[in-house]
């Protein structure tokens, strides 16, 4: 039984409030956000165009930080191409948010496991 189960379990059979029912459902939720994220992204064309928005992102803060002749009309397109690719990357996720949902979990389960066993 994975963590997000027991800590549904546990809320759901001791008598836990409303919000915290809740909380455990928004877990579950973002993991299938999560899941259905990874899942696009494991399609090659998916991943070609997310490599490549990751590799404009690093192309523009490059050039942002290194060229010094760059004029205002320049960098403020340089800003306006990593806020674009940001925002279209941000659809997608990346592995640092499972494994900070994951902590979050962990964390909650065993803040639950301690209010049952008190």
């Amino acid at each position: 039984m994975n963590e997000l189960d027991q800590l549904r379990e546990i809320v759901f059979n001791n008598g836990f409030d409303a919000e915290s029912r809740e909380e455990v459902l928004s877990y579950e939720k973002r993991l299938t956000e999560l899941a259905v994220k990874e899942n696009m992204l494991s399609h090659q064309p998916v991943k070609e165009w997310f490599d490549y928005l990751q590799g404009q992102v690093t192309a523009a803060r490059l050039l942002l930080s290194t060229d010094p002749t760059l004029d205002d009309k320049r960098r403020a397109e340089l800003f306006i191409r990593i806020e674009l690719a940001n925002k279209c990357l941000s659809l997608l996720g990346h592995g640092s948010d499972r494994e900070s949902l994951e902590l979050e979990i962990k964390s909650a389960l065993n803040a639950a496991k301690n209010q049952v066993d008190a």
